[in-house]
């Protein structure tokens, strides 16, 4: 029985280790994406559906934006993430805009 519990211990472990690798954001293509799929699951943990995506991308030196735009509820919603080039996506910002357009 203890052997079972220390495998089921180093499975899980092991795991754990896999979800919190690091991943990198290098250009606007991998922030898009993120920007995206961050924002989607904002509204759908609000119980809205988000539809539409649309989104601009640039660089300024090192630092990455995207500027996206949802439809959610017959609103276009304004979304901007930003990220320096190279970092993590953990530092990554993400602003959903409380204006709304019709």
């Amino acid at each position: 029985m203890k052997i079972l519990f220390i495998i089921s211990a180093l499975i899980y472990s092991s795991f754990s280790y896999a979800e919190e690798e690091a991943i990198i954001i290098n250009d606007t293509t991998e922030l898009k994406e993120w920007c995206k799929n961050e924002s989607s699951l904002h509204f759908t943990l609000n119980n809205k559906t988000p539809y539409n995506w649309t989104a601009t991308w640039w660089s300024e030196g090192n630092i990455i934006h995207v500027k996206g735009e949802w439809l959610v509820d017959k609103k276009y919603v304004s979304v901007h993430c930003s990220i320096r080039k190279g970092a993590e996506e953990k530092y990554a910002s993400l602003q959903i805009s409380n204006d709304t357009k019709p």
